[in-house]
């Protein structure tokens, strides 16, 4: 750092002094990247990784936005290679997305508006969109590239790949299915696509024009308020405040972290995978109880619930979950066990389970990087400062104006 501070005041005083300005308006020093061990790269240790030799392996896309989510100020990165294999999985994720929408018919409606959808759940994708601009849009000009990449990252493969996508199956797969809303759900992700290319384009700036170049011919042309069509560096800064919607969030918001709680608390006191346990929502509001009733289906296939019921207090024998200040509790199936040495059978609750146990978090705040849907078992997506430990996405490059292919991916997991 010494020598990087002395080169830059040189550079102030000969701009000063010749050019009676200086030569820049802002200087920005990264931490040091050291290998995984944190020690110094050197070449009679070994230890250097050579950016070259990522790039061909995982792609520029990936390593760029490894070194992005790892530069947080004030703390050196620790690049190890299996980090950057797991950010080539999120690229992954993008290209399984894209593939999805494209299977189910997604492409863009001339006159679409996405502030006049109705269903909450396409309301609630736009809003957090609109919430993902505003972070990235107030991380980058800060110089927290790690809090702009985060904001980037959680939005598109938890929020929009995981959750939105499969919350949405039943509208674009299902049948009997209001044309309607199939043809607003439709439209939805079409736009929700052309965002993730803007919003992500500072950090994966191949993989995004690759992708918005090749949906420029799905459904009709794109019309933006400002700036070129043509490529996504020459389009202007979404702006989405509009789109907020608060009722939209909590409800949505709601099941997303209900679903995330049960399966928190199922793997805590160890349900088999395989087992059914009720549901019970204790002196639940209106609100909640109208949302439940409207997304049980949902809940109970997501969270492997055989029944939800509403009751005045918890039964005996539950766990109890804390989600946005309502108490659900799930309630200890019984069965008959045999006794020990295979004699008479006796009930008994599900093993490992803590009758009356308070087992969610206050708040219902949802655990970072807890399992959803269409995630491998036992995968955990990487927080966006540390850095991947590898992914739950096929292997194969995904940048595209650097050489490498698509992955043969077909859907989205």
């Amino acid at each position: 750092f010494d020598i990087i501070f002395f080169w830059v005041a040189r550079m102030m005083m000969m701009g000063l002094n010749f050019m009676d300005e200086g030569p820049f308006r802002d200087v920005y020093i990264h931490a040091i990247v050291r290998d995984e061990k944190g020690a110094k790269m050197s070449k009679s240790k070994g230890n250097v990784i050579d950016p070259l030799v990522l790039v061909d392996q995982y792609g520029a896309d990936a390593l760029r936005f490894t070194l992005a989510a790892m530069a947080a100020q004030g703390r050196d990165i620790k690049l190890a290679t299996n980090r950057v294999e797991g950010y080539r999985n999120f690229a992954t994720k993008i290209w399984n997305a894209a593939r999805f929408a494209e299977m189910n018919g997604c492409a863009r409606v001339a006159g679409f508006d996405p502030a006049q959808v109705k269903l909450p759940l396409n309301r609630w994708i736009l809003s957090e969109a609109a919430t993902a601009a505003e972070g990235i849009a107030a991380g980058i000009p800060s110089f927290k590239f790690n809090e702009a990449a985060g904001a980037a990252y959680r939005f598109v493969w938890n929020q929009f790949c995981d959750w939105y996508l499969e919350l949405a199956k039943p509208v674009l797969q299902g049948e009997g299915v209001d044309p309607a809303e199939k043809a607003e759900t439709q439209a939805t992700v079409a736009h929700v696509i052309d965002l993730i290319c803007q919003l992500l384009h500072p950090f994966m700036p191949f993989l995004t024009e690759e992708l918005w170049a090749q949906k420029a011919g799905e459904g009709a042309a794109r019309v933006l308020s400002a700036g070129d069509a043509s490529l996504v560096c020459l389009t202007r800064w979404p702006d989405l405040a509009a789109l907020k919607d608060e009722a939209a969030e909590a409800e949505i918001g709601f099941v997303v972290d209900l679903i995330s709680d049960i399966r928190s608390v199922r793997s805590e006191v160890n349900v088999p995978a395989g087992t059914q346990a009720p549901l019970v929502l204790v002196n639940a509001s209106a609100a909640t109880r109208a949302t439940v009733e409207a997304w049980a289906p949902m809940i109970e296939r997501l969270a492997r619930v055989s029944a939800i019921t509403f009751e005045a207090a918890s039964p005996a024998q539950s766990a109890q979950i804390i989600v946005r200040g309502e108490v659900a509790a799930l309630r200890a199936q019984v069965q008959q066990r045999r006794g020990p040495g295979g004699g008479r059978p006796h009930a008994g609750a599900v093993p490992g389970a803590r009758p009356g146990g308070a087992a969610g978090r206050p708040g219902g705040r949802r655990r970072p990087g807890g399992a959803a849907p269409g995630a491998p078992a036992g995968h955990r997506p990487p927080p966006a400062a540390a850095g991947p430990a590898g992914g739950g996405g096929r292997r194969g490059r995904a940048s595209g104006s650097n050489g490498s292919g698509r992955p043969r991916a077909a859907h989205c997991r």
